[in-house]
């Protein structure tokens, strides 16, 4: 990952049919993890649950804010698991335009100049981090203790 995120955001389109009669945590159930470089969970940012629709034919746009888990983890590796399991009958999950966004602040007043202030968005939201240049020259001019306006 990066240094300096600002946000991130995984987003995909899934298909779902589960033949068997429920989802059960987790012996029936299409998740998506975020994982550690070892293979421990850090994030599920997308469970199936009891009582959900067997049949999700879609395709489902799904998608989650995993800011604060690659905040923590800025500088190493992680690993998106997308994951389908099936102890209690037949089940089916298809995958497709799996996406992740990750916004990072400036860290040079280069960035910020001749419009670069523009190109800093909230992939989350859309909303632009800086009000103008001098937001972000401001920013980082004071090594982040002068936050953005839409920080």
């Amino acid at each position: 990952m990066p240094n300096n995120i600002f946000s991130a955001k995984l987003s995909w389109n899934d298909r779902v049919r589960n033949w068997a009669s429920t989802f059960s945590d987790p012996n029936q159930e299409w998740r998506v993890l975020i994982l550690d470089s070892t293979g421990a969970q850090l994030q599920e940012v997308f469970s199936t649950d009891p009582g959900d629709p067997l049949l999700q034919v879609g395709p489902n746009s799904r998608s989650g804010d995993i800011t604060g888990v690659l905040q923590s983890f800025e500088g190493q590796t992680v690993l998106v698991s997308f994951e389908e399991q099936d102890n209690l009958g037949y089940f089916n999950a298809t995958l497709d335009d799996v996406s992740l966004l990750v916004s990072t602040l400036p860290t040079s007043i280069d960035e910020c100049k001749k419009g670069g202030w523009e190109n800093f968005v909230n992939v989350n939201t859309g909303v632009q981090i800086f009000k103008n240049q001098g937001d972000c020259v401001s920013f980082v001019a004071t090594q982040g203790r002068n936050p953005p306006a839409n920080y």
